[in-house]
Order: C-alpha cells, then sequence, then structure tokens
C-alpha cells in the first residue's frame, strides 16, 4: 500500500497584524495543485492539533475555511489527529476526548469529524536514554514515597539558604508571553519547586484579566502580576496592561518582567512579532535591560540540549531583535511532569526536580541581583490613554513556600 500525504502548512500564520505570513488562499491553491499533479482523490482530512497547545482560535477557523472550500462532503471523511499524546494513558485520552465534546466553543463542530478522534505521538528520547522501565505494583504508595523523599530533599537544600539571607524585600515581577506558553506554571515553580501542574485539558477557557500573586519565601516577598495571552493579541491596545497594573494592583515599577516562550513547540513566526510588539510597547527606544526570555517546559531537558538551544537563538536571523534586547539574559524553566507524576515514574521524576530547583535557584539569584537596582517603570495611565473598563476589587493571592 501506497500512502500520498499532502503535509500543509499552517492557516492564519502572519507575521504582523497588516502582514500575512501566508496566504490562505494560495495555500490552497498549492493544495488543488498537488492533486491534480499526483493525487486523484483524497481519502481522509487530518485535523492535528497539539496536546501541548491544546485548541486556539486558529484551528476553529481553519475548519471553517476548509468547510467553505471543500463543501459539505469533507464531514465524511474528516477526523481530529491529536498529536504528542505518546505519555497519555488511556483514562487521560478519554479524558481529553471528553473536554474537546463538552467544550462550549468547539462541540457544535463534534459532527464535523465523523470519523472521530484518534491520538498519536513519538518515542521519548529521554526514555531510550534513561532505559527506565518501571514495573509499578502500588502506584499511589510508589508516589507518595517520591514525593516524600523530593520533599526531604527541598528542606535540606532551604535550610542551608536561611542562615545567609535576613533582608527581607518586596519585589515585583511582570510575567507576559501567549496564551499556553507556560507563564503560570512559572510563577507557581518560582513560589515552590515542587508545584505539581494540573494534567494539560484542552478546555477553551483562558484567564481573561492579570492576576498578582505573592509569595512569601526566605529571601524576599515575590509579587508577581501574571498579564493573560489574550491581552497581547494584535486587536487588543497594549496599553490595557499599563492601565490594569495600575487600577487594579498600583503597581507600575517592576524589577524584572520575564517573557515566556514554551519549548514543546517552539518559538513561531507570531511569537516573535508578539514578542516584539509587547517589548517595542513597554520599552521604547531605552534599553530592555530588565527584560528576560524565559523558555518554559524544559524540565527534561539535558545540559547539551540547551546549549544547542541557545546556539540555536544565537544564529538564527529571524531572532535579531529578541537577541539585542535579551541578550544573554535567556533562562530556562520546567515543572514536574503530570503524567510521570500520575504513573508514579521515581527516575524521571527525581531528575526533573534536581533539574527544576536548579532553575529556580538560578532565576531567584537572578532576581535577587536585579532588586538591587534600579526598577523599571512602565507608564502610568494618562488622559490620552484607552479608558478602562470597570475593574473589579481584586486583592492578591498568596501563598507561602516552606
Amino acid at each position: 500500500m501506497v500512502i500520498n500525504i499532502i503535509d500543509g502548512p499552517g492557516f492564519f500564520e502572519r507575521g504582523t497584524q497588516d502582514d500575512p505570513l501566508r496566504d490562505n488562499a494560495m495555500i490552497f491553491e498549492t493544495i488543488q495543485e498537488c492533486v491534480k499533479r499526483e493525487i486523484t482523490k483524497l481519502h481522509i482530512f487530518c485535523f492535528c492539533i497539539a496536546v501541548s497547545n491544546g485548541i486556539i482560535t486558529e484551528d476553529i477557523k481553519t475548519i471553517e475555511l476548509f468547510k467553505e472550500y471543500f463543501g459539505g462532503q469533507i464531514d465524511s471523511n474528516s477526523c481530529l489527529l491529536v498529536t504528542t499524546s505518546e505519555n497519555l494513558n488511556e483514562e487521560r485520552r478519554a479524558k481529553i476526548k471528553q473536554d474537546i465534546w463538552e467544550d462550549t466553543k468547539f462541540s457544535c463542530y463534534k459532527h464535523f469529524f465523523k470519523q472521530g478522534i484518534y491520538f498519536t505521538g513519538a518515542i521519548e528520547l529521554s526514555m531510550i536514554e534513561d532505559e527506565h522501565r518501571t514495573l509499578i505494583t502500588n502506584i499511589d504508595s510508589r508516589r507518595k514515597s517520591i514525593l516524600d523523599r523530593i520533599n526531604r530533599t527541598f528542606a535540606e537544600r532551604e535550610h542551608n539558604q536561611i542562615a545567609s539571607h535576613c533582608v527581607k524585600r518586596d519585589i515585583n515581577i511582570l510575567l507576559l508571553g501567549p496564551t499556553n506558553s507556560g507563564k503560570t506554571t512559572l510563577q507557581n515553580v518560582l513560589g515552590d519547586p515542587r508545584h505539581q501542574p494540573a494534567a494539560f485539558s484542552f478546555k477553551y477557557a483562558q484567564p481573561k484579566e492579570p492576576n498578582l500573586t505573592e509569595y512569601k519565601l526566605t529571601r524576599f516577598t515575590l509579587r508577581i502580576i501574571e498579564i493573560p495571552g489574550c491581552m497581547l493579541k494584535y486587536e487588543n491596545d497594549l496599553w490595557e496592561i499599563n492601565i490594569r497594573c495600575y487600577e487594579m494592583f498600583k503597581i507600575t515599577d517592576f524589577h524584572a518582567v520575564f517573557f515566556c516562550i514554551s519549548m514543546s513547540h517552539g518559538i513561531s513566526t507570531n511569537e516573535i512579532n508578539l514578542f516584539s510588539r509587547v517589548t517595542d510597547h513597554l520599552f521604547g527606544h531605552c534599553r530592555a535591560n530588565h527584560l528576560c526570555l524565559v523558555i518554559t517546559r524544559c524540565e527534561s531537558m539535558s545540559a547539551n540540549s540547551r546549549n544547542r538551544v541557545l546556539e540555536e537563538i544565537k544564529n538564527d536571523i529571524n531572532l535579531e531583535d529578541v537577541r539585542l534586547k535579551v541578550g544573554k539574559r535567556i533562562y530556562f524553566t520546567g515543572a514536574l511532569d503530570p503524567d510521570h507524576l500520575s504513573e508514579a515514574n521515581e527516575e524521571p521524576l527525581l531528575k526533573q526536580f534536581d533539574t527544576v530547583y536548579e532553575y529556580r535557584k538560578i532565576l531567584l539569584d537572578l532576581i535577587d541581583e536585579k532588586s538591587k537596582g534600579e526598577q523599571f517603570s512602565i507608564p502610568k495611565p494618562s488622559p490620552t490613554s484607552p479608558t478602562p473598563a470597570i475593574l473589579p476589587e481584586t486583592k492578591p493571592t498568596e501563598k507561602r513556600s516552606r
């Protein structure tokens, strides 16, 4: 059997709001040309979405575009293919299917995928290298044993730092990045490296307002304002960031600004342009000395892999603006893998904790250093700024790290 596959590029990709990276009509013309030259019939349409990204607005627009272009008959030949699912057990796959069909924005497309939902993935390189195949007889007790060991390690390491840090300070951090870039997980890990993220869900709901969270650590109190990805979209006025920070939290001075990019799907053209747009708004032509790039979901990454990523960033001509603004201020972070936690995989979890703890220590040392210098001030709202919406009374969520 010979399988002919037309691998189409992503639809709705763009460089800036008025500068599409590719024209959707041109993509369809190219697909049609492939059909004319080599293929007489398309047997199935596979719409791919990654577990790490979830369902985004562009996915829904693409479905509508295909229905319009190919007509109603496409429904009977379409399936939804969920990629990067190699670590999902049967229960998680069933839960994702349920999330998809119950999602308010996506459930109306259930009839479109008449061939069903399927999962795919690839063998993890770390699984091959480590060759860990543990037979688990009692997952609950094994997981508890692993977490107890992590807790003891954390307590020992934190105890060694208590004596050397006595002065308490409040430090403000501004957290930015696209939707699903790992911002919330990063702020939780800064508070406690033992943080256990929830298993990834495909549900469409995303936070619409900034959130202020406080972490009372040994060295200082971290006050982190997380800006939701939806506020950074091209159709939104970035002045809303300034307005929300001032009106909701009365905070306009920051010791550091972290821009998050997820390692799971790399740095796309959209994210590069979003980075440039947001940082131009905040820093203008000033030197962005307080700006750092934080690459998330790197809990299983080796030192060689991190060096390779840094080298790629250094040499990629598309990342010139990123390099100019962050310089060498590129950092990594991650969190304990929820799928490894679910299966109580001891060796990878202990390795991940060591890696995550070291990432956190590097970031906290950076924050400590930044706190001793001048703060970065975002402009306060002025009479010419957009009129803010009526905002609810908001109090910071306080979390304490043991």
